[in-house]
């Protein structure tokens, strides 16, 4: 089975869905841990195919939602 994970925006009550099977998940699941766990790392950048990528499906699971192609995540460092 391929992996499917999809940020969608749902402008009808203006949230972010995540979309995933269990592959897509994990993999999602192991972005954030490598992200967390790698000193100079600060961040790290999801892309769909067609957007250069592979960490993003390119087709939408809810028809009324917009499609996310790009998703980027910070790390922030801690503040005291």
């Amino acid at each position: 089975m391929n992996k499917c994970l999809t940020f969608e925006w749902d402008p009808k009550k203006e949230l972010l869905e995540i979309h995933g099977n269990k592959e897509g998940l994990e993999n999602l699941r192991n972005i954030l841990d490598q992200l967390i766990n790698s000193p100079g790392s600060d961040h790290s950048h999801l892309l769909a195919k067609a957007w250069g990528g592979n960490e993003l499906a390119d087709e939408k699971q809810s028809i009324e939602n917009t499609l996310i192609n790009q998703v980027k995540i910070f790390k922030w460092a801690n503040s005291e």
